[in-house]
């Protein structure tokens, strides 16, 4: 089924949202398939109170910026991945420069338009300075941001694994979260979203002001987008999501 209207079709491969409200989709349905490298799916782009837009771009990972802009990871032949910023008013892509020796396994930006990104080889976080990538913290596989660059990870254990250890970086540490997480993603205010695993249940929750609270039970709970402070998307192992708000 095509994409089109306003609302989330019914599965999507990823999906990331913007500071201002706009949002970033792979579809799961419409994708290229490479001899030596991952499959990557089709971008489309919903502005804030618009509707669907379909680009003749692939990728595998998506990370949302403002003013329809767009970080977007793909791999290439001997496991080399490139990060690329994708801009929706122009179709057009830029690649960002000096990561040719390394895998990218997961990206973010943080709400302040700070691209980050995981090295899949050492696992160490890195942030593009608008000229270069500059090493942060390592111990990390899938990564979040807040609005002053401070990363918060899952840090799983082998590239296999489904969850990690949640920590977040204090500026001169990493500080455990004492509890287990599929993702994480962090909001506007810096409220951080994660699917966790509780007494063998998937728990979407958040984290604020120094609290967590557990909102609501999503089984097979794998991916965490941040839509507001107050709502995320949880996508299923499935593909299909549900929608959780507190």
């Amino acid at each position: 089924m095509a994409i089109n209207g306003t609302s989330l079709p019914s599965k999507f491969y990823h999906l990331s949202a913007s500071s201002n409200g706009d949002v970033w989709l792979l579809d799961h349905n419409d994708y290229q398939d490479y001899a030596h490298s991952d499959r990557h799916y089709r971008l489309y782009y919903r502005p804030q109170g618009g509707t669907w837009q379909r680009f003749e771009e692939f990728a595998l990972l998506t990370a949302a910026l403002p003013n329809g802009n767009v970080a977007l990871a793909h791999s290439h032949f001997g496991g080399r991945t490139d990060v690329k910023l994708f801009n929706a008013k122009t179709g057009k892509s830029e690649e960002l420069e000096g990561e040719e020796d390394r895998q990218i396994f997961d990206i973010a930006a943080s709400r302040n338009g700070h691209i980050w990104a995981v090295d899949k080889n050492t696992w160490t976080t890195f942030r593009w300075n608008g000229k270069d990538w500059k090493g942060g913290p390592s111990g990390a596989s899938l990564l979040a941001v807040t609005k002053d660059d401070r990363p918060w990870v899952v840090r799983r254990q082998a590239i296999g694994d489904l969850m990690g250890g949640l920590f977040e970086w204090s500026g001169t540490k990493w500080i455990d979260h004492n509890t287990l997480a599929t993702d994480i993603d962090i909001s506007n205010s810096d409220a951080v979203w994660a699917c966790r695993s509780i007494l063998g249940k998937m728990i979407a929750s958040r984290y604020y002001q120094g609290k967590w609270v557990d909102v609501a039970e999503v089984p097979h709970g794998i991916n965490v987008t941040a839509m507001s402070d107050n709502e995320a998307i949880i996508k299923k192992l499935d593909l299909s999501w549900v929608a959780v708000s507190i």
